[in-house]
């Protein structure tokens, strides 16, 4: 199978809403123009995206209009409490960006690789073989699914031209 993978931040991936401020509007018409294109060459046969449960992505409406498979890989609460990572994702550390104080940092977690498992298992059973898959995931889990994703024999592509600050890093061990 292969893979194309598209870091995201989360807010960018939702449709359009008449309270965006222009720039979130022109970040949220790329990812469109982006999608647009990947599915244009009629070779995308599934996309899977880690999304809101009660919000409508744009992935998921050009899916929809297109007719292609569109699985939402967010684990739901009720996933989250069984496999014991609720309370620790939701009490994820995190701090200011010191240099700019433009947003807040998230740290990565182990939990996260919990999540990151359930992404991938879920991405494989809902392929095909020969089978191209579409994935939209928040920027921090982008490289551990593509490397898992790899390990396991697929080929993948990355695509991280709409991530213009990181907003995660790796959690310092003391």
């Amino acid at each position: 199978m292969t893979v194309c993978i598209i870091s995201i931040d989360h807010y960018l991936q939702y449709v359009e809403a008449e309270t965006d401020s222009e720039v979130l509007r022109a970040s949220k018409e790329r990812l469109r123009a982006i999608l647009e294109e990947m599915l244009s060459t009629g070779t995308i046969g599934v996309i899977f995206e880690e999304s809101s449960p009660t919000k409508p992505s744009i992935a998921q409406e050009l899916a929809e209009r297109d007719g292609i498979p569109w699985h939402n890989i967010c684990m739901t609460t009720e996933e989250r409490v069984a496999a014991g990572i609720f309370d620790a994702l939701r009490n994820r550390p995190g701090s200011p960006d010191w240099d700019d104080m433009s947003c807040w940092i998230e740290y990565r977690i182990q939990e996260d690789k919990i999540r990151e498992a359930y992404f991938v298992q879920r991405i494989e059973e809902a392929t095909g073989h020969n089978q191209k898959a579409l994935v939209l995931l928040g920027d921090m889990h982008v490289q551990e699914v593509a490397n898992a994703l790899s390990t396991r024999g697929h080929e993948v592509e990355i695509a991280q031209e709409l991530i213009s600050k990181k907003r995660w890093a790796n959690l310092r061990e003391s």
